[in-house]
């Protein structure tokens, strides 16, 4: 198990070892919602975050609205054309 909690686009194993890319943070982060790696495939979540063991960081959470957006859900990344 991970020391940090994964985040959206974070590969991960969960707790029945299956392989999933986290896709949401629902319910003021008390649900994970988790799709296959490939293939599509059903939706699942899990209410144990610390359950899921970080296989691979998303790279998008090295970008500088990745901090504030885990620092304070509510805020809303924009996007300059």
């Amino acid at each position: 198990m991970s020391a940090r909690r994964a985040w959206v686009g974070d590969l991960v194993r969960d707790g029945g070892g299956r392989r999933a890319i986290v896709t949401d943070v629902r319910a003021g982060g008390a649900v994970w919602v988790l799709r296959p790696p490939t293939g599509g495939g059903p939706h699942w979540e899990t209410d144990d975050p610390g359950s899921l063991e970080i296989l691979a960081r998303s790279e998008a959470r090295d970008t500088p609205w990745a901090a504030a957006l885990a620092a304070d859900p509510s805020v809303t990344p924009v996007h300059h054309a």
